[in-house]
């Protein structure tokens, strides 16, 4: 119960945000989004045994998403050099707080590669998806996130109907290996009938939105 009303707190939240409000507020929720993702990643990550800053870890997630999305929304404003710049000082800080706060031994080595996950496993992925609304609108941005969705419950609940064995009981005593193997049946939603426009081979359009940009690298609606 839940998960089914934390669903739809974060839909009604995502929905108006994406459809309601100006374009830089996604960046705003994914950034935050991020924030909260990168200290709950500090928090698995000091189960196991490493020292990681929740406050850095939160700060380093929300940074890749800013330096990846920012120029999308700000292309007059913003340019890519001092966004890499900053996120390449994340990095370096990340190493040097690792340094300065973890005894010598295989601990620096725990510590620093879960600060530097927060921002390349969690403010990548939330600042493409932010760079997706700026660049595709936010249909495709919403679609993306229901498949994530769709696929994510399927484990969950595959995962407590058949899983058997624990993927890692000490950070998440839930969790099985089972339910990976059905992930890939909601993903097929994109073959459904009517939603052929939303295949990552389908051009889409230039920003001027006259000429057609034949870039398979960019998931886009047609204009």
């Amino acid at each position: 119960m839940l998960r089914i009303v934390s669903a739809i707190v974060l839909l009604a939240l995502v929905g108006s945000t994406v459809f309601l409000m100006p374009p830089w507020a996604t960046l705003v929720l994914a950034a935050v989004a991020a924030a909260a993702a990168g200290s709950e990643l500090a928090g698995l990550a000091r189960a196991l045994g490493a020292r990681v800053s929740a406050l850095f870890a939160a700060a380093a997630a929300a940074a890749g998403v800013v330096a990846l999305a920012a120029p999308h929304f700000f292309p007059e404003r913003v340019t890519a050099e001092p966004l890499t710049a900053l996120l390449l000082a994340a990095m370096l800080a990340a190493g040097l707080l690792t340094l300065a706060s973890t005894p010598p031994g295989p601990s620096v080595f725990a510590g620093l590669g879960a600060l530097l996950l927060a921002p390349a496993y969690v403010g990548l992925p939330l600042g493409t998806l932010a760079a997706i609304r700026a660049m595709c609108g936010p249909e495709t941005m919403v679609w993306m996130i229901f498949v994530i969705a769709a696929s994510d419950s399927a484990q969950y609940y595959t995962g407590r109907a058949f899983g058997r064995r624990k993927l890692a009981p000490a950070v998440s005593p839930g969790k099985t290996i089972e339910p990976p193997d059905w992930e890939g049946v909601p993903a097929l939603q994109h073959r459904w009938p009517g939603l052929g426009n939303r295949s990552p081979a389908r051009s889409h359009r230039s920003p001027d939105g006259c000429s057609p940009c034949n870039s398979p690298s960019v998931i886009c609606p047609p204009c």
